[in-house]
Parts: C-alpha cells; sequence; structure tokens
C-alpha cells in the first residue's frame, strides 16, 4: 500500500498551524479504495474542482458537504480522523474529474472558510521538499481593522516608520477595513547586491487582528471582499482624513 504524506496549513486567517501525517491509500483506474480496502464510487459530485496547474488544484467544498462529514471548516485538523477521511475522498475525486496526480506527494493544504460555512482548498504538491513554496511564503501582513479610527492610527504609523511597501486595502464581508501591506520592494537593477531593509510591522497589533500575508490569503481577500484601495492604500487613507 502506497503512503501519502500531507502536510496542512490550515491559513483560514488564523496563523496556519502546520500538521504531517502518513496515511495508507491505495487508488485505481478512477475508484477510490478507503483504508480498509472497501470501495467507495460515491465520490462528491458536488465539489467544485479548479484545476490551476499540474501542481496546483483549488477545491470548493459547500456547508452541505461538510454537515454530510460532521465536520466544520474551522474545525479541519489532520489529526483529526474524519479530516482525513475527507481529504482522501476529495482528492480521489479530483483525479477522477480532472486528474490531479497526488500519489506518494508531499502536499500543503491552505484551508479558508467561507462566510455560508463551507471552504476553499487550495493544494499544492511539494514534492520531495518540505521548505515553503513561495505560495506559502509570508511577504507581508494583513491588517483587519475594527473602525476607521483604528484603520488611521495603522496608517499614520506605517508612514512614521518609513513604510514603502505596496498597500492595498478591502471591506470585509462584517464591515472590517483590511489593510495589506507589503513588507518588500523592488530595488533598482544598480542596488541589486544591496540587502532589502524590511520593516517591522509587528506594531499592527495594536491596530488590529494580524496575520501574515501569502498569495493564498491575499487572493482570498481580493475574490471575496470589496476593494476600496488597490494601490497606495497608506497614502491615501492618510490623504482622506
Amino acid at each position: 500500500m502506497k503512503k501519502l504524506t500531507i502536510i496542512m496549513c490550515i491559513s483560514a486567517f488564523p496563523s496556519p498551524s502546520v500538521f504531517s501525517s502518513n496515511c495508507g491509500v491505495t487508488k485505481g483506474q478512477g475508484t477510490y479504495y478507503n483504508d480498509s480496502g472497501t470501495k467507495n464510487t460515491k465520490g462528491y459530485e458536488k465539489v467544485d474542482f479548479l484545476l490551476i496547474n499540474s501542481r496546483n488544484i483549488k477545491i470548493s467544498l459547500s456547508k452541505t458537504e461538510l454537515d454530510e462529514n460532521c465536520i466544520s471548516a474551522d474545525g479541519l485538523c489532520w489529526n483529526d480522523e474524519k479530516t482525513r477521511c475527507l481529504m482522501r475522498k476529495v482528492l480521489a475525486t479530483a483525479y477522477e474529474k480532472c486528474g490531479f496526480e497526488w500519489e506518494s506527494e508531499k502536499l500543503s493544504v491552505s484551508v479558508f472558510p467561507s462566510v455560508d460555512g463551507g471552504c476553499e482548498l487550495f493544494v499544492t504538491k511539494r514534492g520531495n521538499s518540505c521548505t515553503k513554496s513561495e505560495n506559502d511564503s509570508s511577504f507581508g501582513t494583513i491588517c483587519f481593522c475594527n473602525g476607521a479610527e483604528n484603520l488611521f492610527c495603522a496608517c499614520e504609523k506605517l508612514k512614521e516608520k518609513g513604510f514603502s511597501g505596496r498597500s492595498s486595502l478591502y471591506l470585509s464581508e462584517n464591515g472590517e477595513f483590511v489593510l495589506i501591506c507589503e513588507n518588500r520592494r523592488k530595488l533598482p537593477s544598480y542596488m541589486k547586491k544591496i540587502e532589502n531593509e524590511k520593516i517591522d510591522l509587528s506594531f499592527m497589533k495594536e491596530h488590529g487582528r494580524v496575520y501574515e500575508a501569502t498569495s493564498y490569503s491575499v487572493a482570498y481577500i481580493c475574490e471575496h471582499m470589496t476593494a476600496l484601495a488597490k494601490n497606495d492604500a497608506v497614502l491615501k487613507m492618510l490623504g482622506t482624513f
């Protein structure tokens, strides 16, 4: 029986926690077999699959599908047998529908709960390396500010600290301001050898809930929240008040 190692990065805005485990999986021609060898033909017909490329796939699960497995989007944990069973079935269906090969792969699974109680899974093949992929690595900070005053104070402090990175602002479903600050800059070619100094953004915890900005978390915000300022949000907000 082949082994599958999955590293689950539950980055549902709380910060990601990482789990690793080995689970036995046997997969045949479009058929999933569970650990006891019992054939499972039900699959997940209502799950939405979006094959991004050979190494990445987006999977959307509704609240109904989670409820049928007695799992909540916030309660997904690789140490839980129900989660492991759900992931095996979903990945098997992803292979049947999209040809997404996952056997004997190390996978990173980022889980984003949706407002309706469902969730979106972003699955990335890591290959044989356990290092973070570019999509998993943090390049900045996301701050959920409750109210305009907290947002203004955060922007004012960023200006005082000399922040010059990219910034954008969104409005969440529950009315919070979501400020994304990318703590990186593109240096001119003649400065390539100079180390790019990054500003410590930990102070933003004083003004709201703070999480790491990754490609997946930013993509989720862009897709599900209302854009207020896609560029230079910090300067634009300071000019508004």
